[in-house]
């Protein structure tokens, strides 16, 4: 609760020395500002923010540049396109990436 009245505080600092009356509108405009930048958060139509969204549709495309082959029934060898090569053995939970 204190962390909330000295972020309020410090919202109004400049305001402080204005009559109430005039503080009161000061708050009442951030406080409407406020509502406009949430409306425009709540325009999206991903589920996700749009910065997200972006770097979500960068990861998806990097597994589309790996080869995998299969060595074994849990074992696998990866092939990435800067041309490091992992093994990934399923049943063991391992990979050579220390990912």
């Amino acid at each position: 609760m204190l962390h909330l009245a000295k972020s309020f505080n410090s919202c109004i600092l400049e305001d402080r020395v204005l009559p109430i009356t005039s503080i009161i509108d000061s708050i009442k405009k951030r406080v409407m500002m406020k509502m406009i930048e949430n409306r425009s958060v709540m325009s999206w139509t991903m589920m996700l923010c749009p910065e997200i969204e972006k770097k979500l549709a960068v990861n998806i495309q990097a597994p589309r540049t790996m080869s995998l082959m299969r060595s074994s029934d849990f074992v696998f060898e990866v092939q990435c396109s800067d041309n490091n090569t992992y093994l990934v053995d399923l049943s063991r939970y391992f990979c050579s990436c220390n990912y």
